[in-house]
């Protein structure tokens, strides 16, 4: 036995010569044994509670490990796995890529919209409400007018909060797309009965 291997040592008067471990008279070929027949280490160590544990995990010098390779690394099970999760990273939702490429352009033309919009309705409330009070000045018997007056303005500030309960009480009961369609096609509706029915108006004189 090669004395240069730390650990083990052979002495005639110690099993007839055989490789022990130093320190015991456990032969290194139990060991070896255990780990033919896969046997876990631990389970010698378990077994031979007197090799010292570093010492048997460190002698390796009887045999060499042989590894055969059936396929590239990059064939396997987990390499397929990691393969495709990098794959899903990478892409996107069409929703996503859409969000990703024009989001900016769609927020600041959607904003510019609302604007317009809300500038416009503005605009019109205000040329109607204008309108409104000159033909109710114009129109009205001087006798009159105090009167007519108040009640326009009593309506006109009531109408606007009688409006909300009602559009808020019709988005309870049908939610507020419903209540928006509602009131959108309530308001229509009320505009064409006035052009139908009342078409002096376009041409008053006043």
């Amino acid at each position: 036995m090669n004395e240069s291997i730390p650990g083990v040592h052979s002495d005639p008067e110690i099993l007839g010569g055989t490789p022990v471990f130093v320190g015991t008279r456990v032969p290194v070929r139990a060991m070896l044994d255990y780990l033919e027949h896969n046997r876990p280490l631990a389970e010698f160590l378990d077994d031979f509670r007197t090799v010292d544990r570093v010492l048997a995990g460190t002698i390796n010098l009887w045999g060499a490990v042989e590894v055969q390779v059936f396929r590239p690394a990059k064939e396997s099970a987990l390499q397929k796995i990691i393969h495709l999760i990098r794959e899903a990273q990478r892409k996107k939702a069409p929703a996503q890529e859409f969000t990703d490429k024009f989001g900016t352009t769609y927020t600041y033309t959607i904003l510019a919209l609302s604007l317009l919009i809300v500038f416009c309705l503005g605009l019109v409330d205000a040329i109607g409400e204008t309108l409104r009070d000159t033909l109710v000045q114009l129109t009205t018997p001087d006798h009159m007018r105090g009167r007519v007056k108040s009640f326009d303005q009593v309506f006109m500030s009531a109408g606007t909060y009688m409006g909300d309960a009602q559009m808020g009480a019709a988005a309870s009961f049908i939610g507020v797309p419903g209540a928006l369609i509602r009131g959108g096609c309530v308001g229509s509706a009320a505009v064409l009965m006035v052009a139908k029915f009342a078409r002096s108006l376009r041409t008053l004189d006043v």
